[in-house]
């Protein structure tokens, strides 16, 4: 942690600012700070509003060409990329089948999924619950689709 306040290059450009441009670090970092409350922040009530599909589809390239994971993409950007270039979309990008994500039709098959990669591995406590809420995600997109 030392590291990245003893850097040279940081204390380099501290030693640039002008006092101008010190105060006004300051005051954005005060109004930051002061008018967040970090211990009510709900961050699971974020209302994001739906993109476009064609935004959706500029995501989802511009991700895949710059080496992301596709398995990163959401179900729509996924979708949008088959309804565009096709089945085979990820030849596009230079991918294997076995890179992309595969469709979970049901729960059942959701839950076996994530109890055949927790028997594969020895997972850590991080890994498991991201796998529990990936599998609570799952449920919930087949709820609502009911």
């Amino acid at each position: 942690m030392d590291e990245l306040y003893n850097n040279p290059m940081i204390q380099a450009a501290k030693k640039a600012l002008t006092p101008q441009q010190i105060e006004e670090y300051k005051r954005i970092g005060e109004h930051m700070y002061s008018n967040t409350d970090y211990h009510l922040a709900d961050v699971n009530n974020v209302r994001v509003k739906d993109s476009n599909p064609t935004d959706l589809l500029i995501y989802a390239t511009q991700a895949l060409r710059a080496g992301g994971d596709p398995k990163d993409l959401t179900e729509k950007e996924l979708s949008m990329l088959v309804g565009v270039y096709g089945d085979k979309w990820y030849e596009k990008f230079d991918l294997d089948e076995n890179d992309i994500p595969k469709q979970v039709n049901s729960i059942d098959e959701a839950i076996n999924e994530v109890k055949r990669q927790m028997k594969d591995k020895n997972l850590s406590r991080q890994q498991r619950r991201m796998l529990e809420r990936r599998l609570n995600k799952e449920k919930d997109r087949m709820n609502k689709d009911k």
